[in-house]
């Protein structure tokens, strides 16, 4: 709720996209990479990670199970 709210205040800070999105990156990836890339377009310090996390979340979706599409993306998050 924290990172929603201080995206909320402040949706031109790259940080605060980014972090929203890893908070919510298991329950909701595809929220979470919208947040990723806009964190990205923000500032281009972010796109190679966003890159790595963008091809997890992919990887992920293709997953028919909810325990390989976590494994898959805790490790993207690892990365």
């Amino acid at each position: 709720a924290a990172y929603r709210l201080w995206v909320q205040k402040d949706p031109s800070n790259a940080y605060a996209q980014y972090r929203l999105g890893v908070a919510l990156a298991l329950r909701e990836p595809e929220e979470a990479l919208s947040h990723w890339m806009t964190a990205a377009r923000l500032d281009e310090a972010y796109d190679p990670v966003v890159q790595t996390l963008r091809t997890g979340v992919d990887l992920a979706l293709l997953q028919e199970d909810s325990s390989s599409r976590n494994l898959l993306l805790g490790r993207a998050l690892a990365l």
